[in-house]
């Protein structure tokens, strides 16, 4: 994507390409006029597919992990990973049914030697992994698995027998839930369903001979796994299990100390004479282009971008501009979103143009990453792949075209 050719419109005068330059820096100024903060670690995935370990207040830019393409600015909401021991499945947090544990046992996601082997026993029974209440409700379990040996699992919990996905570690599919590979063999699975209330054990069961109406029907004898015969070699590398509130998966949070850890939200803004140095205040126009997950979408807030008090905003559902509320929807996971104000608004979802009212009034700020700039919680939790800002207001036709 290229910004608009335009010497009859303005270039732009805030540019910041996440996705090309891996940095915060402006490429109209040379500067960096983002404040960022994060009080805690973060991970994301780098250019070789591996996850990377960011420190305290330093910005992630994320990669796909299959093709090493660059993805832009991650912002993510804060979140506590639930599970104490997420790298170390043979301590006795985790509970064991006819399994052996084989610690650094393979290369994980993130390069180093820390997978682990779950071996089923030559006993014939369900072998299971569990931990007791691990989550709270409306939560999502997650972990990196490996086939070696093998083929499927299984998210199970005890209430009502409940079963939450059975994952297929050869063909990279799901009865239910996400599963979505990270390279090297590896897949990252992730349970879309919890349990409803009370009290609750997750279970991970495995088998190898596993009836193909089980798969299809989304459910295991009485809930509790299959009844099969390992041969003592044979078994599943897993690595990074987590379990956290919310209605999607986020970044991997290591644990490994006996107890819960947070990653604290990602916060970035223009605030003082960084923002008037390249802010119009009677006419321009705001292009973004981000990652987009209707899953993410957790709130009417959620969004990518919010001046002072809060309007306008650009969300992954809407723009809600200066002048008045009027949304337009968007149209593809992929978001290119536009937002020109002056004597008349325009904005533009993916090449779909809609118009506003245009009133506008001083502003003094932008957030990016978030739909309000009085809140911290607000998070789309997505990548930003580039941000730029026109002192001028361009015609709706230069707005479309921004935007296809």
């Amino acid at each position: 994507m290229g910004v608009v050719n335009g010497s009859d419109y303005g270039l732009p005068t805030l540019d910041l390409n996440f996705a090309r330059t891996k940095s915060l820096i402006d490429t109209v100024t040379g500067r960096n006029l983002i404040t960022f903060a994060r009080s805690s670690t973060g991970t994301y995935v780098g250019a070789d597919g591996l996850i990377k370990y960011a420190a305290v207040n330093e910005p992630r830019f994320d990669h796909s992990p299959t093709s090493g393409e660059s993805l832009g600015l991650l912002v993510e909401e804060s979140r506590t990973n639930n599970v104490e021991y997420s790298n170390d499945f043979s301590n006795a947090y985790w509970t064991k049914k006819d399994l052996t544990i084989i610690t650094n046992d393979a290369i994980a996601p993130d390069g180093t030697n820390t997978a682990q082997k779950l071996i089923p026993n030559t006993t014939a029974t369900n072998h299971t992994f569990s931990r007791f209440q691990i989550t709270v409700n409306s939560c999502r379990v997650s972990v990196y698995v490996k086939y070696a040996g093998w083929r499927y699992l299984c998210f199970l919990s005890n209430i009502n027998a409940g079963v939450y996905g059975v994952y297929d570690l050869l063909n990279g599919t799901a009865s239910s839930g996400e599963i979505t590979s990270v390279g090297n063999g590896w897949y990252r699975i992730v349970s879309t369903q919890y349990p409803g209330s009370g009290a609750n054990t997750w279970t991970v069961s495995f088998t190898n001979t596993f009836s193909t109406d089980y798969y299809t029907q989304n459910t295991w004898p009485s809930g509790q796994g299959v009844v099969a015969t390992g041969d003592g070699v044979a078994g599943v590398h897993m690595w990074g299990f987590q379990s956290e509130n919310g209605a999607f998966a986020t970044s991997i949070i290591p644990t490994n100390s006996g107890s819960s850890v947070t990653r604290s939200a990602d916060i970035a803004s223009i605030t003082g004479i960084n923002f008037s140095s390249f802010y119009n205040q009677s006419e321009g126009t705001w292009f973004i282009d981000f990652a987009n997950d209707a899953a993410k979408h957790t709130t009417g807030f959620d969004g990518v971008l919010s001046l002072d008090t809060n309007t306008p905003r650009i969300i992954g559902s809407s723009i809600i501009g200066f002048g008045d509320a009027t949304n337009i929807s968007p149209v593809s996971a992929r978001q290119k979103v536009g937002l020109a104000y002056g004597t008349t608004e325009g904005r533009s979802f993916n090449g779909t143009i809609s118009s506003g009212s245009g009133g506008v009034s001083s502003r003094t700020q932008v957030k990016i990453g978030t739909g309000a700039v009085t809140a911290s919680n607000y998070e789309l939790s997505t990548t930003i792949s580039r941000l730029t800002y026109y002192p001028k207001r361009l015609p709706n036709y230069q707005l479309q075209a921004l935007t296809r």
